[in-house]
């Protein structure tokens, strides 16, 4: 069963991640070298949004990952 995952308000570095499941997963966001800069295990509970704040990183593209049951996704972002 996949889940949908909805990004939102990335531009100041804070990532909004809101997913139509309630489940645990594992959240990494990764640079373009491939350097983990975001790590963490996190409770999601479908249509509520969950907040990773990026604002202490570099602006420029990075790749959003979430993993747990029922869900596995990639989605590319950027902080402006």
């Amino acid at each position: 069963v996949g889940s949908e995952m909805c990004i939102r308000d990335i531009s100041n570095g804070v990532v909004n991640v809101e997913l139509n499941a309630t489940t645990s997963a594992a959240v990494t966001v990764v640079d373009v070298l491939g350097q983990v800069i975001y790590s963490a295990n996190t409770n999601f509970v479908a249509g509520q949004r969950q907040m990773i704040d990026l604002s202490n990183n570099a602006k420029g593209m990075y790749i959003l990952s979430i993993e747990g049951e029922g869900v596995n996704t990639v989605e590319r972002i950027t902080i402006k």
